[in-house]
């Protein structure tokens, strides 16, 4: 009788161990709870991910910020927002030019790079009746002479200035740099990327 007994309780509790063990409801919640917890996790896991791929690739674009223009006859580097505008064609080059502007995407300013070889004017610059000079200075500049000069629109509505140097060495050549303003505020807001401009600017003699 005994043995029965003890053989009893034991069958018992092994029903009790196998009724407690995933097919209880409670545990099925609690699975489908960490199931849910989980793929949440995932899920943010993947979006920070993302989030971090997409910063990787504006730090880049951020920190690219240039272009280079280059031709036979010059290389100059601009920010990489600003709209190319080839000029003055070069007829010794299929498809070259002499000059270039280069213009923000706000249009308040507007770089320009000139190379010459053999023709030293740059038409594309000149003063027109609608414009007047309001500063003019030559000087020397290592083996050539250099000149700054500034134009003023009439109607005050825009400013340009320039920076040239003439070598004289066997034949003329000269380079002109400059930069195109609404106003002073918009001169500021792009001087640092005027003062790259110029500073990367080469001139290859052909």
């Amino acid at each position: 009788m005994r043995n029965k007994f003890i053989i009893f309780v034991l069958f018992n509790a092994i029903l009790f161990a196998l009724s407690c063990s995933g097919n209880d409801p409670g545990n099925n919640k609690s699975d489908q709870l960490e199931k849910q917890i989980n793929a949440k996790a995932e899920n943010s896991a993947l979006t920070k991910e993302d989030v971090s791929n997409t910063q990787k690739t504006e730090n880049t674009e951020k920190n690219t910020g240039k272009k280079t223009y280059e031709n036979d006859l010059l290389s100059v580097e601009y920010p990489a927002s600003f709209t190319v505008k080839p000029s003055l064609e070069y007829n010794e080059i299929e498809g070259g030019h002499s000059s270039v502007f280069f213009v923000s995407p706000d249009k308040l300013v507007e770089f320009y790079a000139f190379a010459s070889s053999g023709n030293n004017e740059a038409p594309d610059i000149e003063l027109t009746e609608n414009e007047k000079l309001v500063s003019e200075k030559k000087g020397k500049k290592n083996a050539g002479t250099s000149k700054t000069w500034t134009i003023e629109a009439k109607d005050g509505s825009y400013m340009r200035s320039y920076m040239s140097i003439t070598y004289y060495d066997g034949f003329i050549t000269m380079d002109i740099v400059g930069i195109k303003y609404k106003n002073i505020d918009a001169y500021n807001k792009y001087k640092a990327d005027y003062i790259a401009f110029k500073e990367s600017f080469l001139k290859y003699n052909l």
